[in-house]
This record gives C-alpha cells, sequence and structure tokens, in this order.
C-alpha cells in the first residue's frame, strides 16, 4: 500500500510582501514516519484561472515557502516519489 503525504501542516500565512499579496508557508509532512520530505514538488494552480501555475520544491525538513502569491482560491497538489499525490484546496485572504 503506497503510503499517503499530510500536506501542508498548518498552511500559514506569513505577512504580506506587497500589495495583495503574501507568502504562503508550509511543511510536507509524512505522518506515518513522523518526519517532513524534502523533495516533494508542490503545484499552486489559480481556480480563476488555470493557467497560472506555479511550482516549488520543499526544502530541509519538508518547509517551503511560496512568495508573492495573490488573494484568491487556489488548488495545491503535492507529489512525492512512492506516495499518492495529494490534493487540496486552499484560500489565500
Amino acid at each position: 500500500m503506497k503510503r499517503w503525504i499530510l500536506t501542508l501542516l498548518g498552511v500559514m500565512v506569513a505577512g504580506a510582501v506587497a500589495a495583495q499579496t503574501v507568502t504562503v508557508k508550509a511543511t510536507v509532512w509524512d505522518t506515518e514516519a513522523k518526519a517532513g520530505l524534502p523533495g516533494a514538488v508542490v503545484e499552486l494552480t489559480s481556480k480563476a484561472n488555470a493557467s497560472l501555475k506555479s511550482h516549488y520544491t520543499s526544502g530541509y525538513n519538508g518547509e517551503l515557502s511560496m512568495p508573492k502569491v495573490k488573494y484568491g482560491e487556489y488548488t495545491i497538489s503535492v507529489s512525492f516519489l512512492g506516495y499518492e499525490t495529494v490534493e487540496k484546496q486552499i484560500k489565500v485572504d
């Protein structure tokens, strides 16, 4: 059975970078191993315009930072070799 990724343990909005944008911080976490997953691929897609996609890679302990994210609704997709891909809906406001 493939292991699951618990995505974005505590998605937090860190603060305004510029007018109407924020930095979103997250952690990609393996709940069974109780450890962060460095190197996971994270795709952020705007619900308003699906052609607007941003890609990020989690770093040390599975942490990542997504700077200059505009306010709105997004689909976030996390994938990692050997794990099932996880998608979640988030709202940045």
